[in-house]
């Protein structure tokens, strides 16, 4: 799947009619409540399809020693989409995310908190209030308009940026902690992490 994904093989092992009777077969939308997932059968669709290949993983470890300031299991994660993503579903106030990451902080007293999100003004102001244990990485473009960054005409190469937002959304997934919007990267870090265990869905 263009050096992205290594489909395992057999493609498939389960049968067509437990697929019916999934629950996943009616909540895959990204804009569903990701605890109502079906982990069961959302784990054996990723495993088989959507195995990340040896080049994301590469670059998500590259990205893990050279960005990260402390292991994965010490950080928590606020990611949040900053550009249209309102037009397509109510999206929390960052009042909400500053709550439940400075909650994280005070149970957690080690944790740093990454925030992870595709618009300068959003980030700076998050990195503001959360404080100095909050930090961001450089690895994927920001924007200080309304402008998606898939859509940008700035992108050098677009196989770089899918491959980073690959890698750092697995990173993301397994984290200790993670808050996240309701949309497509919330969506599959909740399907990459396999359980919605520390998993907070703002909405």
């Amino acid at each position: 799947m263009g050096g992205l994904f290594s489909p395992r093989n057999p493609l498939t092992d389960g049968q067509q009619s437990d697929w019916q009777k999934s629950r996943a077969a009616k909540r895959l939308p990204h804009h569903s409540t990701y605890r109502w997932l079906d982990f069961r059968t959302t784990n054996q669709i990723l495993q088989t399809y959507f195995q990340l290949s040896d080049a994301v993983h590469a670059r998500a470890e590259e990205i893990k020693e050279t960005h990260l300031p402390v292991p994965l299991d010490e950080i928590a994660v606020v990611c949040l989409r900053g550009t249209d993503k309102s037009t397509e579903v109510r999206q929390s106030s960052v009042d909400r995310y500053v709550s439940r990451a400075q909650r994280i902080m005070k149970k957690q007293k080690n944790h740093r908190v990454w925030v992870q999100t595709d618009q300068v003004q959003i980030r700076d102001l998050l990195l503001s209030r959360i404080g100095p244990r909050a930090f961001a990485l450089d690895v994927l473009p920001v924007t200080a308009n309304s402008s998606v960054i898939h859509k940008s005409e700035n992108l050098h190469s677009r196989f770089d940026f899918t491959t980073n937002l690959l890698a750092t959304t697995w990173l993301m997934s397994q984290a200790h902690t993670v808050i996240t919007y309701t949309g497509n990267v919330g969506y599959w870090i909740a399907l990459l992490r396999g359980h919605t265990g520390r998993l907070h869905q703002l909405r």
